[in-house]
């Protein structure tokens, strides 16, 4: 993992978090959140897509990705060398930093993008991309839409690009090692009842303001595979923003800093008013399930490690 990654966390949360609400919200319309070309025929005025079809042939050579999930990704397949472009925030894996920066989430630059001359653009979907997906298409680039906010959207999307970027057998790969880790840590702890004992466990992905991995997204999903209890409940958005009193009224136990250490320390900085009723605030010593993907299996096997230590972060 790259050394940057820790630093870079800190500064995007929040434009992760606002992305991440954004795309929830543009796409609610959706027929359904699968992978999918975006409109490649479509007049500008249409906001249809189209049906996922097979690679492209031959396969694109040239790719701009718009998501570090999605850099990462193709990178896992073996398409790595034929990225192009990225956002300022795809910091995995470490050759990704030294590739042309396109933007941001909701920021990238049209002109940046097709000076690279891509054959193909990879985004996630919020309201600040739909604009510029539509001038994309319309000047007969490929764009190729993708969902990770649950584990079965981030599997997809493994599946997906391994397709369209000409590597079945690498995306099912991927694909197979998730299903198989996420049912393997299910098993280990099918035998415990449901809920440790004082373990209600929140997946906090920002500090300013607090903001919580919902019910379904890939951090929950982590959690209830542990054993534990979640926090969150089927009824809340995917990424609710908390007060202490939220924690508080949730019963909650133990709060994972997503974002590692420097998260720890401010959050137990924020719970110190509670005092004895304070929750245990536990981190690794990375960030983890700030970012679906290939990495979504190691960060799941690393907060039930976390969690079966239960040692506060430094």
């Amino acid at each position: 993992m790259s050394a940057a990654r820790p630093v870079t966390v800190v500064v995007v949360v929040a434009a992760l978090v606002a992305w991440a609400t954004a795309a929830t919200a543009a796409v609610a319309g959706d027929e359904a959140r699968v992978p999918h070309w975006y409109a490649p025929s479509a007049p500008s005025s249409s906001s249809s897509s189209s049906s996922a079809p097979t690679a492209p042939a031959p396969a694109p050579t040239r790719i701009v990705s718009l998501a570090p999930v999605v850099t990462e990704t193709l990178f896992a397949v073996g398409a790595g060398a034929r990225v192009v472009g990225v956002t300022r925030f795809c910091d995995v894996p470490t050759a990704a930093t030294t590739l042309p920066k396109v933007g941001g989430y909701t920021d990238a630059s049209l002109e940046a993008i097709l000076a690279l001359r891509p054959d193909l653009v990879v985004a996630m979907p919020s309201f600040a991309q739909r604009a510029l997906l539509d001038r994309l298409r319309d000047r007969g680039v490929p764009v190729f839409v993708v969902f990770a906010d649950r584990p079965d959207e981030t599997r997809a999307l493994l599946v997906a690009l391994g397709d369209v970027v000409g590597a079945p057998a690498a995306g099912r790969r991927l694909a197979a090692r998730q299903d198989e880790a996420l049912s393997a840590l299910a098993a280990r702890h099918a035998a415990r009842p449901q809920g440790h004992p004082g373990r209600t466990v929140a997946v906090v992905v920002g500090t300013d303001p607090v903001v919580v991995a919902g019910p379904g997204t890939f951090a929950d999903v982590a959690v209830r595979a542990t054993g534990a209890t979640s926090a969150v409940h089927d009824g809340d958005p995917p990424w609710p923003q908390w007060s202490l009193e939220s924690l508080l009224a949730r019963h909650v136990d133990v709060v994972v800093a997503a974002e590692g250490p420097p998260s720890a320390r401010r959050l137990r900085e924020l719970l110190r008013p509670l005092g004895a009723r304070a929750p245990v605030v536990l981190a690794a010593d990375r960030a983890i399930l700030m970012r679906p993907g290939p990495s979504f299996v190691d960060d799941a096997l690393t907060l039930e490690a976390l969690l079966a230590a239960g040692a506060p972060a430094p």
